[in-house]
């Protein structure tokens, strides 16, 4: 976990591999379920191969709260 906003969405790093164009992707669990939508990657140099580090990461933020509503009411439920 990188952080927590004030509106309670949650931004979690992860290691999964991720292009131009992913953006807005689902994060699923093990249900199927989606938990968090990717949003991109935050580096030194996106454009080289580096390990996992608090420098190079791609992350997603959590489907909670306000946004979880939000997503919710977008679907119509």
């Amino acid at each position: 976990m990188i952080g927590t906003s004030p509106q309670g969405v949650r931004e979690v790093a992860i290691d999964c591999n991720a292009a131009p164009g992913a953006s807005g992707a689902a994060l699923l669990d093990a249900q199927h379920r989606a938990w968090a939508i990717y949003v991109g990657y935050p580096s030194a140099n996106p454009d080289r191969a580096q390990p996992f580090s608090r420098t190079h990461y791609n992350f997603a933020i959590t489907i909670e709260g306000a946004f979880r509503r939000a997503v919710h009411a977008a679907g119509g439920r």
